[in-house]
Order: C-alpha cells, then structure tokens, then sequence
C-alpha cells in the first residue's frame, strides 16, 4: 500500500453567492501538497450526494494550485441556494492516493 498524499486543502469563503453583485461570488479552493506532480479530480455534489459539478478531472497542480468555482454546475445552470460537498481526489507520481471533502454553502436572495 502507498502512502498518502500529504498537504493542506483550503476553501473561501465556504459561504459565496454567485451572483455577479461583486461581493463573494467565486469559491476558491488553495491545495498545497508537500510532494509535486499531483493530479487532482474535483467534484462537487449536493445535500442528498448527486454531483452536479465536475470542477476539474485529471488536472496536473505540481504542489500548489489555487482552482475556483463559479457555482455553475454541469448544465451550466446556478447551483441551487444550500450545501454542498466538494471532493477532491489527488494522486501522485508514485502513486499515492488522498481523498479530501471540505464543505461549502451556495448563499443567495430567497
């Protein structure tokens, strides 16, 4: 078995509101890994665990990658006002394997 992928996964703001009013309206993930040439997938899924986003699939991030999402999902439709769970796999040249989930809140005018 091989060892995991180690870093640190950051997300902000975890509330953001896609709304084009020019305040909080992109997510922003930061991934810093101590090793280099990871490949990362990143989806994000809904409250009741369907995907509606592939953010990012078989993407080269060296050690560090800053990756944002626009709240659009894969129809290219504003995703819904609620929570959502962002999974990020990584893979390393050797190898080794880390799963990630951090959590984030779709805010907007009801």
């Amino acid at each position: 078995m091989y060892p995991e992928v180690t870093g640190v996964i950051t997300i902000t703001p975890e509330l953001f509101s896609p709304d084009n009013d020019g305040y909080n309206d992109v997510l922003t993930i930061n991934l810093e890994f101590t090793t280099t040439d990871n490949v990362v997938n990143i989806e994000i899924y809904d409250n009741r665990g369907r995907r509606i986003k592939e953010l990012k699939d078989s993407y080269y991030v060296g050690n560090t990658a800053l990756i944002t999402w626009d709240g659009s999902t894969d129809d290219n439709t504003k995703a819904e006002i609620g929570t959502y769970v962002i999974l990020i796999s990584v893979l390393e040249a050797d190898g080794s394997r880390s799963e990630y989930k951090e959590v984030c809140v779709v805010g907007g005018k009801l």
